[in-house]
């Protein structure tokens, strides 16, 4: 697992069957997941998702089964077409 945090900003890459990458905004309580298999075609945004959670599921021993549990379902979320933005999930920053 990979992590940057940069001031507002946690990005995150796992090595998970499930899902690729992850990057939350602090500021803005956004947490968006990139599903393996989407290749880099699509990403979800998930509203108003707080630090503590994410943080238990960085923490998670499998995170597919922390999000299956914990986030999916529970929050509301956007499907995000790169080529709609032109821009991939990461580079979304201001």
């Amino acid at each position: 697992m990979q992590n940057e945090t940069l001031d507002q900003i946690i990005e995150v890459e796992f090595k998970s069957s499930n899902i690729a990458s992850a990057r939350y905004d602090k500021e803005k309580k956004e947490l968006e997941l990139k599903f393996m298999g989407s290749s880099d075609k699509f990403f979800y945004r998930y509203a108003d998702v707080n630090l503590e959670l994410v943080d238990e599921f960085l923490r998670a021993e499998s995170i597919g089964k922390f999000f299956a549990k914990n986030i999916k379902g529970h929050f509301a979320f956007v499907k995000v077409d790169v080529q709609d933005t032109g821009k991939d999930m990461l580079d979304e920053r201001k």
